[in-house]
């Protein structure tokens, strides 16, 4: 356990947090050489040992002696495997692995039931098993879901629906969604993601709670509704208010517009435009 801590330390993967708050212990060995390899695991060495985390998939690829199979009980109950593989003087060895449940946040099911409701088409892609990612998706009733989708991958899913039409926002706070982020319409990062999902995210959420993604698309709709609501009531004012000022009416009604009084109503224009968008601030209060 020391050793898969030690070099999960130096991994941004949630997976990496679960992990260390097991460990609970500052007692770490030093790695050096560390490797990510998105969707896949990550690489280190400690010493002459060169250690490698991640799937089952991932440590069989590097070469090391594993049944995949002895892992389908755990996959089947929803649960993450993380092995760790030494390979210490050419001479690899399977060293463990740990089984990691993944626990629904609490605000997950309720997200669900307001994008549904807003006739919103959600999409699960998971790095994960596809057991796996079949568990959580019957957990939170989403029926398009993809699992073991590696960052390339991602972007690809997220390139097609915006090719079929559709406006794609992509929600993802880790290093692997970082492409899929880029590629979408719309790019929604929390702030407790990692840095570079935040750099190519379009939207960054301070707070981790999913129903604020809920709340920034009822936003957003709001600001595009007042800002037509501005576009048209403006449009109408001066359709009416400049021939007024220019003196069409003078020739029929002997009627002209003071210039102070032109300058109070261009006013007053510029203030319910203003008045109308603060509006907006009682909406979310």
């Amino acid at each position: 356990l020391r050793y898969l801590a030690s070099i999960e330390r130096l991994s941004s993967h949630p997976l990496a947090d679960s992990i260390l708050r097991k460990y609970n212990s500052n007692d770490f060995y030093e790695v050096v050489d560390f490797v990510n390899i998105p969707g896949k695991g990550i690489k280190g060495q400690v010493n002459s040992k060169i250690l490698y985390a991640g799937t089952p998939d991932f440590l069989m690829e590097m070469g090391f002696d594993i049944d995949r199979s002895f892992f389908t009980k755990y996959y089947v109950e929803g649960n993450s495997i993380v092995c760790l593989g030494i390979d210490c003087e050419n001479k690899k060895s399977f060293a463990g692995f740990a089984v990691i449940a993944d626990i629904v946040k609490e605000d997950a099911i309720e997200f669900i039931k307001a994008i549904s409701y807003q006739n919103i088409e959600l999409y699960m892609l998971s790095g994960d098993n596809e057991k796996v990612a079949e568990s959580v998706a019957k957990k939170l009733n989403i029926s398009k879901f993809k699992g073991q989708v590696l960052p390339e991958e991602k972007q690809i899913v997220v390139k097609q629906l915006k090719e079929s039409g559709k406006i794609v926002a992509m929600v993802g706070d880790g290093i692997n969604d970082a492409p899929a982020l880029a590629a979408a319409d719309v790019g929604i990062a929390f702030g407790s993601g990692t840095d570079i999902a935040i750099e190519t995210s379009d939207v960054v959420l301070v707070k981790p709670d999913l129903m604020n993604i809920v709340r920034a698309i009822n936003l957003s709709r709001l600001t595009r509704r007042k800002i037509r609501e501005n576009l048209f009531w403006a449009f109408i004012y001066n359709s009416i208010g400049i021939p007024v000022a220019a003196g069409i009416l003078y020739p029929f009604f002997k009627i002209t517009l003071n210039p102070i009084f032109a300058g109070i109503a261009m006013a007053m224009s510029s203030v319910s435009v203003v008045t109308n968008s603060l509006l907006m601030k009682r909406k979310f209060e």
